[in-house]
């Protein structure tokens, strides 16, 4: 299926939900929304695991620990805008005639509405490519991202488009796919543990 395809799944449903929570008349029965919040979480379930999948395979390993936690940082913003949104289109929360929750079910859906054209842009992840043996595709992918990174492929390297046999993506699966020991784990992962201690700290001592 891919990384790819994954992630505009996600968004397509994303928009469609909001959309479709907007549309809704007023006599419209409980059972509607159930099943519109139930694929509202499940195209959360899709996006997330499947954006961040999608980005750490297209970043060398040294970096992807810090990747990660830009995307959880940036993607928190979400929650702020999200919380923007209600202050400007349902102040009161629902209480008064002047709360338009449509408007804010819009507002949510736009963000997913405009990402989807800039997912064309985006290649597969050459880590899945490479694995799903689509040589020739990754190595494409592979060039795209050096190319915009100001960078040229070695030119042994451009020489392998033509071997689906070659050590670079022998190297490529086994690196991928060797297990990490738990020491190794604890450490890499201790900043956003250790941040996430103190978020949740405060949150307790506000609460």
């Amino acid at each position: 299926w891919g990384r790819k395809r994954g992630l505009a799944l996600a968004l397509v449903l994303i928009c469609g939900v909001n959309c479709a929570h907007a549309a809704l008349p007023t006599g419209t029965r409980f059972w509607v929304l159930v099943v519109l919040r139930l694929f509202a979480g499940i195209a959360g379930a899709i996006g997330i695991p499947t954006g961040i999948s999608l980005a750490v395979e297209s970043c060398p390993q040294k970096e992807r620990l810090w990747l990660v936690f830009a995307i959880t940082f940036f993607g928190s913003l979400g929650y702020l805008a999200e919380a923007i949104g209600v202050d400007i289109f349902m102040p009161r929360f629902g209480e008064e005639d002047s709360d338009n929750w449509r408007a804010l079910c819009l507002f949510c859906g736009i963000p997913a509405l405009v990402t989807l054209p800039l997912v064309y842009v985006l290649g597969e992840s050459p880590t899945f490519l490479a694995i799903n043996g689509r040589y020739q595709e990754c190595l494409d992918t592979l060039g795209t991202i050096a190319h915009w990174n100001g960078v040229t492929l070695a030119e042994e390297q451009q020489q392998e488009r033509s071997s689906r046999k070659s050590t670079l993506w022998r190297s490529l699966s086994f690196a991928e796919t060797r297990g990490t020991t738990l020491w190794r784990l604890a450490l890499d992962y201790l900043p956003i543990l250790m941040l996430l201690i103190m978020v949740d700290s405060l949150r307790s001592f506000f609460t």
